[in-house]
């Protein structure tokens, strides 16, 4: 198969399990007031995906949906490059995906911008 019809048909299978995984339940995103007051519930690009929500269970049930529409779609989380980062609030629980110990870090980097604790942004 030539290689942009295997990205072309990667992208249509992540885009299926993240609205399979993402839709389920309604209200489990932040209030993202610029869009008709519709949640952000993730962002994404590739392989590459960021899940956001303004309470630390409906994260975990994201990405227990994640895992089982992921498993369901012949593909797998891999835990080890999975990071959870919790912003501008305390939880003393981490998250897991499939029992698996999600790791916690103070800031990471997404495409490029650096991400901290307090929700600023770096270049």
């Amino acid at each position: 198969m030539h290689p942009v019809a295997v990205t072309l048909l990667f992208l249509i299978v992540i885009d299926e399990v993240l609205a399979g995984a993402l839709d389920r339940v309604q209200n489990r995103g932040l209030l993202w007031q610029p869009i008709r007051m519709e949640d952000l519930n993730d962002l994404d690009f590739a392989d590459d995906i960021v899940l956001f929500s303004q309470r630390g269970n409906d994260i975990q049930n994201k990405l227990d949906d994640l895992a089982a529409c992921s498993t369901a779609a012949g593909l797998k989380v891999n835990v080890s490059k999975t990071k959870s980062m919790v912003v501008n609030t305390e939880r003393a629980q981490g998250f897991t995906v499939a029992g698996e110990n999600v790791e916690k870090v103070d800031t990471f980097q997404y495409l490029g911008s650096q991400i901290a604790p307090d929700g600023g942004t770096k270049l």
